[in-house]
């Protein structure tokens, strides 16, 4: 019987991964196929629901995401990460300034927050064009979480509006070398490149974009830039 159940937790944790796998490379469908699988063994399992309810969101399948997360912040109200997807589902409408009061409330439940916190703020204050606030909460997130590439590409965005072209290459560098399949990583440094009149480099990085993951609208007005 041990050996059943350490099968099923094995087997069960598999598809977990699986489906976290599915979201990062946004492949929404396939990642609700494995999180509906996950939660037939597992129905209660907060996270897993949030990330359905996230799959929905990403689908434009709005009101069942909102659906999800209204549910879950009704019977878990101290559960932080329901209050970042909802910010999500909002920041998603533009509603800036109510997503940051959604991500305050996370971070009041976890008493400091979590990098993903402090990065989804950075994001918000950069929408809103706030580059200063972004700029601290980014160091925040980093300074919780240095080996996130994410974080560095999002202090790359953030330096490269005060012109710190050389300092957000750098930040660059920092996530590919941590995720060498970032695109959208090569494509920023690129755009950096341009303005430092890197012509070759530049269109070195947008080629390797191109062969990570096509994204045919940028590379065409990028290469007419060039």
């Amino acid at each position: 019987m041990e050996t059943l159940n350490t099968e099923k937790t094995i087997r069960t944790s598999d598809i977990y991964e699986n489906a976290v796998s599915a979201i990062q490379k946004g492949k929404y469908e396939d990642a609700m196929h494995q999180l509906n699988m996950f939660l037939l063994f597992e129905p209660t399992n907060i996270d897993a629901i949030l990330k359905k309810g996230l799959c929905y969101l990403y689908l434009n399948k709005v009101e069942m995401a909102a659906h999800i997360f209204d549910d879950v912040r009704e019977n878990n109200p101290n559960h932080a990460h329901v209050y970042a997807c909802i910010a999500e589902l909002f920041k998603l409408q533009y509603e800036f300034d109510v997503a940051i009061d959604f991500i305050d409330n996370a971070i009041r439940l976890t008493h400091d927050g979590e990098s993903d916190y402090n990065l989804m703020l950075a994001e918000l204050f950069f929408y809103k064009q706030d580059f200063d606030t972004a700029f601290t909460y980014i160091n925040k997130a980093i300074v919780q979480c240095p080996h996130s590439e994410y974080c560095y590409y999002w202090r790359a965005l953030i330096l490269s509006r005060f012109e710190k072209y050389d300092v957000a290459i750098s930040d660059l560098n920092k996530a590919i070398a941590l995720y060498p399949e970032f695109a959208e990583a090569y494509r920023q440094r690129a755009s950096v490149r341009i303005k430092l009149n890197e012509v070759d480099a530049a269109l070195k990085d947008i080629k390797i974009a191109q062969n990570i993951e096509m994204d045919e609208e940028y590379e065409l007005q990028h290469i007419a830039v060039l």
